[in-house]
C-alpha cells in the first residue's frame, strides 16, 4: 500500500473514532445523570480505548508524512 493510501485510510479512521468518542461522551453523560456508575465506568473505559487508538493513529500519521 502506498503511503498516500495509508494516510487516507488512517485519516478516515480518525474521523470514525472521533464520532465514536462523541457518542460515548453522550452516553457517559446520560449514565452520569442516571447515576448508573457501572455505565459511567464502562463509557470511560471505552473512551480511553478510543483515545488510545486515536493517539496511535496520529503518531503513525506523523511518521509517514
Amino acid at each position: 500500500m502506498k503511503s498516500e493510501e495509508l494516510k487516507d485510510k488512517l485519516e478516515v479512521e480518525l474521523i470514525l473514532l472521533a464520532k465514536q468518542k462523541e457518542g460515548m461522551v453522550d452516553y457517559l453523560r446520560l449514565k452520569l445523570a442516571q447515576e448508573d456508575w457501572h455505565g459511567v465506568a464502562d463509557a470511560a473505559m471505552d473512551i480511553r480505548e478510543i483515545v488510545s487508538k486515536s493517539s496511535a493513529i496520529n503518531d503513525t500519521l506523523l511518521k509517514i508524512k
